[in-house]
């Protein structure tokens, strides 16, 4: 699961400006998704990924995320860092 990239539903969207009831922790991580980062990116140094993974899980079953594809990019599910460094490969030599 840690490779794949979600994006927030209607549903969800609407979670995010307090429409829907969540735990603090879930509409933490609920506001993270963006539809281009993959879930091993979105946790935090320090935060149990199984926990978050847990979260998510939850969150796709309750319709506020869905599934739009998988980084490649991600190889382990864990030990990896931020991949805003990743952005220096994009730019011409």
């Amino acid at each position: 699961m840690h490779a794949q990239i979600f994006q927030r539903t209607s549903l969800g969207q609407a979670a995010t400006c307090g429409r829907v009831s969540l735990d603090p922790q879930a509409l933490h991580l609920l506001m993270r998704f963006n539809g281009f980062t993959a879930l091993e990116y979105l946790g935090q140094a320090g935060e149990d990924m199984q926990a978050f993974q847990h979260i998510a899980r939850q969150l796709l079953d309750q319709g506020l995320i869905e599934h739009v594809g998988e980084d490649p990019r991600v190889e382990s599910p864990a030990g990896q860092g931020s991949c805003w460094g990743c952005l220096d490969q994009l730019v011409p030599a």
